[in-house]
């Protein structure tokens, strides 16, 4: 296990408050930053750089669930918020902002230690410090050695998810990365992935401690009931079994009638619902998905579906354990298989000679982006460990926004060649500036290299003779935007 003292920053305008929590964290694995900000400076401060931040919120802040966001989130994804404010508008609000978790006072000094560790457990940056190549080649082999194929998730309330693998559990213990860690295995061909399970989450947090509960339709409440509709055939009143009640006897209300005999006097008709709210009796009662984290209530269509997967091992996981190695690091054989959607060389020249003579033939303009990773040796020399990793991650980010018309491939070792079928010079520069956002976004991936990609859009000309030439109209000074 990583031994690494944890940073914590601790952020605060009330002293006080900030130094109890200080107190109740004294702990030899973790280091803590206390930074007292004024009043009001609690978002703007900039001063901390930890692994978790812990925002201590002042007892008379007022909030507004649907205020604009205040910069939480330029912390880190690990942000605890701690408030006296026991309002669900403040769970709410806060998770808006980018918190992770959220403590209400009064709690005891375990509570938070159980908070502050189920965060750690968390943090992707720590579980990819422990995750580098040696350790998954030695997790395969572990596989090949017990003689197991499959690795399922296990039903657990308390993970994440509801889910965790046993597998991942036993060589990195309890993670709530498990699953990320197997999908990166997946995205370089060494598993293969089946549907376990289906889970719906909050749109808010994230959770999935959901509660569905029934509503009336009229007036949102939640106290409705389910009752028999009985039918008199006498006069034809129809009405819920209850109003017919009187004592043990059942009485009609329109007619006045005593009825006895079911299938005689009356039917059941059916099974209607009854609202002690607002006294509507309707057929069919609205669900509502309550989040039983963050309390937000949505319907339950607005919640996020999430795919817990299965996973088999590959022949070219057996082959990495058995060599002890996974591959080269470069983008050809990182990207070497069918699920990252780029194409091989050959048929990417393929592709690019057909748009040109399409382009030359109908006059349809399309363009091509030589994109780069920027600074690629020196990260692979200097984080070889992490490399794979890091521009795994990147040529996910750049390919996140392409259409099924689009044409990636590897082309050299850190160079994306991607053709964009009928796009001007104009729609070219705005996919590049987009896929410089989303990689610039990454910033867990900061403590290996910034990560930065450069991007060469070359517009389709009548002056290229052929695939080649556009291929080498890179810019030898790339751009650093």
């Amino acid at each position: 296990m990583d031994e690494r003292p944890f940073r914590i920053a601790i952020i605060g305008s009330g002293e006080a408050e900030c130094r109890e929590i200080e107190r109740a964290l004294q702990n030899t694995r973790y280091c803590l930053d206390l930074c007292i900000t004024a009043p009001g400076e609690i978002f703007g401060y900039g001063g901390a750089k930890a692994e978790l931040y812990v925002l201590v919120l002042p007892e008379d802040m007022e909030v507004s669930p649907s205020a604009p966001k205040e910069g939480a989130t330029r912390f880190c994804r690990r942000t605890l918020f701690v408030t006296s404010n026991r309002s669900g508008g403040m769970l709410l609000w806060a998770f808006r902002q980018g918190a992770v978790d959220v403590l209400v006072r009064p709690f005891s000094e375990a509570e938070l230690r159980i908070r502050v560790e189920r965060l750690i457990e968390l943090d992707p940056a720590r579980f990819r410090h422990l995750c580098n190549e040696e350790s998954r080649v030695e997790f395969l082999r572990e596989m090949v050695r017990s003689g197991t194929d499959s690795i399922l998730p296990a039903l657990e309330a308390s993970a994440p998810l509801g889910h965790f693998y046993p597998e991942v559990a036993d060589s990195f213990g309890r993670t709530g990365a498990g699953a990320d860690f197997l999908e990166r295995l997946t995205d370089v061909g060494l598993l293969n992935r089946k549907l376990f399970n289906r889970i719906r989450l909050c749109s808010v947090c994230s959770s999935y401690h959901i509660n569905y509960r029934e509503t009336c339709p009229h007036c949102a409440s939640i106290d409705v009931r389910r009752e028999d509709v009985i039918h008199h055939f006498a006069c034809g009143h129809m009405a819920c079994i209850a109003e017919f009640r009187s004592g043990s006897d059942l009485i009609c209300q329109k007619c006045h009638k005593q009825i006895r005999h079911i299938g005689l006097d009356y039917e059941k008709v059916t099974q209607q619902y009854t609202c002690s709210g607002c006294s509507e009796v309707f057929a069919e009662s609205e669900v509502q998905a309550q989040c039983l984290w963050c309390g937000f209530v949505t319907e339950p269509s607005k919640t996020v579906e999430r795919l817990i997967y299965s996973y088999e091992l590959t022949d070219l996981a057996r082959q990495a354990a058995k060599e002890g190695r996974i591959g080269g690091l470069d983008l050809p054989t990182l990207l070497h298989n069918q699920q990252t959607g780029l194409f091989s060389r050959q048929y990417f020249e393929h592709e690019l000679q057909r748009e040109m003579i399409r382009a030359r033939r109908y006059e349809v303009p399309f363009s091509l982006l030589l994109v780069r990773v920027t600074d690629f040796e020196h990260i692979r020399e200097d984080h070889e460990a992490e490399a794979f990793d890091y521009l795994n991650d990147i040529v996910k980010a750049v390919g996140a926004g392409l259409r099924k018309l689009d044409t990636a491939c590897a082309w050299d070792t850190a160079l994306l060649g991607v053709i964009l079928s009928e796009t001007s010079a104009e729609g070219a520069e705005i996919v590049a500036d987009r896929m410089k956002g989303r990689v610039e976004a990454l910033e867990h991936l900061c403590s290996i290299h910034e990560p930065r990609i450069s991007i060469t859009v070359v517009p389709f000309s009548e002056n290229f003779d052929g695939p080649s030439q556009m291929m080498a109209a890179e810019s030898r000074e790339p751009d650093e935007q």
